[in-house]
């Protein structure tokens, strides 16, 4: 979780100039949790132009039993113009080069 938030500042609003509000959202509660119950929840980058599509998915910890599932479509807009941008901040591009997106 600390990286994940040490990312975020890294590609802050403020220092790119981009901003990435979400456009659409699926959500499919399949099972509530409770109280006290562990979750693990993973969240994946499936595309990142010409716009940023994320998944996430949480799971029982113990028996793996899905629990929701969710997807998400955020636009990249340039927050001085506040018009669509079609391609991923190169410094976004360089952060996830690893994951061959």
């Amino acid at each position: 979780l600390h990286s994940l938030r040490r990312r975020q500042r890294q590609m802050c609003i403020r220092d790119s100039g981009i901003a990435y509000p979400v456009a659409t959202m699926d959500l499919k509660f399949i099972k509530s949790c409770t109280f006290n119950q562990k979750l693990r929840v993973v969240s994946s980058v499936e595309e990142i132009e010409p716009c940023l599509i994320i998944k996430y998915m949480i799971n029982d910890a113990e028996t793996g039993e899905k629990l929701f599932k969710a997807k998400t479509m955020q636009i990249c807009v340039d927050v001085h113009t506040k018009e669509s941008v079609y391609s991923a901040p190169e410094r976004l591009k360089e952060k996830l080069a690893c994951c061959n997106l």
